[in-house]
């Protein structure tokens, strides 16, 4: 089923930050480190995460054009899913694991 397909190829996370604040949000992280590309709204600790453009793509708050363009474009692109995935795998893998994580904040601690 088509539906299914996207699911498996293309992670979405839009959040109203008029209701909800998103932090450093897991979903990414996990969907980015399984190699899916990712659109997500922009706020909270996204633009941390996603290199915009390069490891998955950050869109404003309520810019469902942008989005929808976006999504058509990598639905219609496996090329492009794989790219984007390998990047945003290899960001996860070079910035966001738990040994690097422990580091960065040993460092923070040591350095305060």
């Amino acid at each position: 089923n088509k539906i299914n397909n996207w699911v498996r190829t293309i992670w979405l996370l839009f959040t109203n930050n008029k209701v909800h604040a998103e932090g450093i949000s897991n979903s990414i992280l996990e969907s980015m480190a399984a190699g899916l590309p990712v659109i997500a709204t922009d706020g909270g600790g996204t633009p941390e995460i996603i290199e915009d453009g390069k490891s998955g793509f950050i869109v404003a708050p309520e810019d469902s054009a942008t989005a929808e363009t976006l999504l058509r474009k990598l639905y219609g692109d496996k090329s492009q899913r794989e790219i984007i995935g390998n990047n945003a795998r290899t960001r996860i893998q070079s910035r966001f694991t738990l040994d690097i994580m422990i580091q960065k904040y040993m460092e923070l601690y040591n350095h305060l």
